[in-house]
């Protein structure tokens, strides 16, 4: 059995229990007297100092034709889901209890990944950004009519960067203004952020060769947000039962090595639990917004990141530091020895 370098989850039984598990010490009569009794109750308030918005009842999707019993990627969804349907579907594929009681009750985040770097790159970065699903619906609320306003479709930050295609004609004050706006949005709304950067060279040095035909730096980056977000998660909200549903851009380059990581965490028995993870989604960027704001924490961070390995002694560039003053985050930049230690973690996973 792997026995994980750092502390994850204690074993609990779930606020609501997973189909078909039923923790010891409960009668199927038992359960069956418990869910009668949440199905007569009514959605209650969130009481995590994080959660204040009530929780929100919303028509439920149907889980897409064919995507039944797929085994180990049945939670991993490719359908036409928008940012108010795709948690619910979630939660109807994983916790069918029409009602939830403040005492019973399933906390989701969604969690929006993007990444920055390419193969000329000398670092690969993923980051994520997190909340409620009522702090994204505002958040949605928001954003949309600004870049209507500015007349673009989405906000892409390296575009931006370069000043290319609706850019272009942006004066310098307009730059400033608009940027700070989407920043003061993304800090209103989202509630915590994880990145993880893996340098290429140390990757090169550390992972084992084994290893190496399996994965690449994406896939070590993907592990790492993932288990960053745990942390989170066990240490800020540990008297809750909260879980993550993934949601990465359809088109990224990692998105593949971030589906082989999600994919392997659900084939080692428990671990999924561990981390908390619901469901892994792609979709486009240009209709879910809150993956714009977490290609602008991916980009600043791998901005930020080349500068450190480059022993740059420039000033760190003013997005990243409004990001880091509001938000929580968690970060990994690995060195030598941070990347040794989750390597029996991607063994366990890859190989």
């Amino acid at each position: 059995m792997w026995k994980a370098p750092f502390a994850l989850t204690p074993s609990r039984p779930s606020a609501i229990e997973l189909p078909g598990l039923r923790p010891q010490g409960r009668s199927p009569d038992r359960m069956a007297s418990l869910n009668r009794r949440r199905a007569t109750r009514g959605p209650g308030r969130l009481r995590s100092p994080y959660f204040t918005a009530p929780l929100v009842q919303i028509p439920l999707p149907r889980v897409p034709p064919g995507r039944e019993g797929n085994n180990i990627l049945d939670s991993v969804t490719d359908g036409s889901y928008t940012e108010s349907n795709y948690v619910a579907w979630a939660m109807r594929h994983f916790f069918p209890s029409p009602r939830y009681s403040s005492e019973n009750i399933v906390i989701v985040l969604e969690t929006y990944l993007d990444e920055s770097g390419d193969a000329q790159a000398p670092v690969i970065v993923v980051a994520g950004v997190a909340a409620t699903q009522p702090h994204w619906e505002t958040f949605n609320q928001q954003w949309r009519p600004l870049l209507d306003k500015w007349g673009i479709e989405f906000f892409h930050m390296a575009d931006f960067e370069s000043r290319q295609g609706p850019y272009a004609e942006w004066s310098d004050s307009q730059r400033h203004e608009r940027l700070n706006t989407l920043l003061a949005l993304i800090t209103s709304h989202a509630i915590i952020a994880v990145w993880a950067a893996v340098p290429k060279e140390v990757y090169e040095r550390v992972i084992p060769d084994a290893l190496k035909v399996r994965i690449t730096p994406y896939h070590v980056a993907a592990i790492s947000c993932f288990t960053r977000l745990n942390g989170i998660l066990r240490n800020e909200l540990g008297d809750r039962d909260v879980r993550a549903a993934y949601v990465y851009e359809d088109i990224s380059k990692g998105s593949g090595a971030v589906l082989d990581a999600y994919s392997g965490i659900k084939m080692v028995h428990g671990l999924a639990e561990e981390l908390h993870m619901l469901t892994l989604s792609y979709q486009p960027k240009k209709e879910f917004r809150p993956l714009q704001a977490a290609d602008i924490l991916a980009y600043e961070v791998w901005k930020d990141v080349t500068n450190i390995l480059a022993g740059n002694p420039r000033r760190r560039r003013y997005p990243i530091t409004q990001l880091e003053k509001s938000l929580d985050i968690r970060a990994s930049l690995f060195r030598d020895a941070e990347l040794h230690l989750l390597v029996p973690l991607l063994k366990q996973v890859f190989l």
